[in-house]
């Protein structure tokens, strides 16, 4: 229903040459949103974490592509009330702002959709014990002897290489 409404919306505004700077990229997001969308369908059943490491992006996409939705409609409105002649320098700065977002943050939707792509490997892959990687020695007192060992996805406390015994100590 939502792409119904945004399809129906660009359809609708299309003859209008001046909607042209945010019908076209709001027609973009949505098909961003549609391609993240078929990803998790056919990703998503197989490979569960697939669809659990987009799930960030999808969601700042959809935010994303409503706001764009909100900002053509905006856009539409202004349009209007310059042609009443009502308080032209708010509608003109509507405007302005309105084609900001569409040319600056909606697309951003295409970021979301190759993070999306990029599938569960590098979000959700197992972390590495400090002895492999001494630049988290606070995650290593939290996983291996210096501390609890509750983290799934992590090595074996054993493998803690620290000479010393002490909480933090490395």
């Amino acid at each position: 229903a939502f792409f119904e409404m945004i399809k129906g919306f660009i359809k609708e505004n299309e003859a209008d040459t001046r909607m042209a700077g945010f019908l076209d990229p709001l027609k973009r997001a949505s098909k961003d949103v549609q391609a993240a969308g078929m990803y998790f369908l056919q990703n998503g059943m197989k490979t569960p974490n697939a669809a659990l490491s987009g799930s960030y992006d999808f969601m700042h996409m959809m935010g994303l592509t409503c706001l764009g939705l909100m900002w053509a409609r905006m856009a539409k409105a202004a349009y209007a009330g310059l042609e009443t002649g009502a308080d032209p320098a708010f509608y003109e700065t509507k405007l302005a702002t309105g084609r900001y977002f569409m040319a600056r943050h909606l697309p951003g939707t295409a970021l979301h959709l190759t993070r999306i792509e990029t599938g569960a490997a590098a979000a959700m892959a197992p972390r590495r014990h400090c002895s492999a990687r001494r630049s988290i020695s606070r995650s290593c007192r939290r996983t291996c002897r210096h501390g609890p060992s509750k983290l799934p996805g992590w090595d074996s406390p054993a493998a803690c290489t620290a000479s010393s015994t002490s909480p933090g100590s490395h």
